[in-house]
């Protein structure tokens, strides 16, 4: 069987794209895609990304790393390997903290898997879009922080042919697959994944709910920075983002400055075309490069405005969620 190696990046639906492969783990076995349980191995259960993998090998714990020990880490490579080990289809590993790991620990994840046909997948989202983004969730969980020094911060991260090329080293070139983070507003990204595996029954599969990391507006984001107590932001979040999931939006800037967005994309233009070259066989990365139009920001009475009509939505969204939550139990066994 072939493994593919999901390494992100972060703000590009992995949250959304791992759900859907916990959630229907069965199913998805049945049409020839494994997604090895990311507990397999621990004591203390995981998620469902497989984040202990990717922590250990960086020897980095943070908040949602799962609590065993990362001398587990022998033992947690042995489980997943024997899961694999009795599947004849597709076998994928998803956390988009692979992308945080240099090239001596990208080396040591290729020696956990010697015998199998190893494939990496990564998506990539536009410099701007995704920093934008980034720092929204950073606004998300109550820290506050100069975009300027947001910018400096990110910058290693920003320059995508320097970020693949120790992943090429260390499995070829050949076996990147790299896909553009674009045109995935209305839906259609399970669609996009199983076609970079290579699953089209994967993509046919009724898919239950799954959580999607929600970007909440400028107004929303600026008001759960400004919220000390981190019990009290979580569950005004929450609320949040259930009233913002069912607003449409267009794409804009919600943080960066129209220049900052033009320099990034200016700094970036020859690495992401040397991508583009190498892994899509065309000269764009990214089919659309126009500028993205700034969100307009609305007086400080309106933006309370704005945080209260997401607020309220959120409260009904919730209340309507616990009425029907009996009739979905009954259909799951529950």
């Amino acid at each position: 069987m072939s493994l593919v190696i999901h390494i992100g990046l972060r703000k590009t639906g992995t949250t959304y794209l791992q759900q859907v492969l916990a959630q229907n783990r069965g199913p998805l076995a049945e049409r020839g895609l494994l997604y090895p349980d990311p507990a397999s191995g621990l004591a203390a259960g995981s998620g469902p990304a497989h984040h202990f993998l990717a922590h250990a090998l960086r020897n980095w714990r943070v908040k949602y790393t799962p609590a065993d020990p990362f001398d587990r880490l022998e033992a947690h490579v042995a489980a997943l390997r024997a899961e694999l080990a009795d599947h004849a289809g597709t076998g994928v590993l998803s956390s988009e903290d692979f992308s945080r790991l240099n090239g001596k620990q990208i080396t040591a994840l290729r020696t956990l898997f010697p015998e199998r046909d190893v494939r990496i997948l990564v998506y990539l989202r536009r410099q701007d879009q995704w920093l934008d983004a980034l720092y929204g969730q950073v606004l998300k969980v109550g820290r506050q922080v100069e975009m300027d020094s947001f910018i400096a911060r990110n910058r290693a991260r920003l320059d995508y042919a320097a970020l693949l090329d120790p992943w090429a080293q260390a499995f070829g070139a050949e076996n990147l697959i790299v896909r553009p983070y674009e045109g995935f507003e209305e839906g259609g990204l399970w669609e996009d994944f199983c076609t970079a595996l290579d699953c089209p029954a994967a993509a046919a599969l009724p898919l239950t709910d799954a959580q999607v990391n929600v970007s909440l507006s400028y107004e929303a984001g600026m008001f759960l920075a400004s919220v000390s107590d981190g019990a009290r932001r979580q569950r005004l979040r929450q609320l949040l983002e259930e009233g913002e999931a069912a607003t449409p939006r267009r794409p804009v800037l919600k943080y960066l400055k129209a220049e900052q967005a033009r320099t990034l994309l200016a700094d970036h233009a020859d690495s992401n075309a040397e991508i583009a070259r190498r892994y899509l066989g065309r000269d764009r990365l990214f089919a659309d490069t126009r500028p993205l139009p700034q969100y307009r920001r609305r007086p400080a009475v309106l933006r309370h405005a704005v945080v209260a009509g997401h607020l309220l939505r959120g409260l009904l969204a919730t209340r309507r969620g616990r009425r029907m939550r009996p009739d979905d139990s009954s259909h799951n066994g529950g």
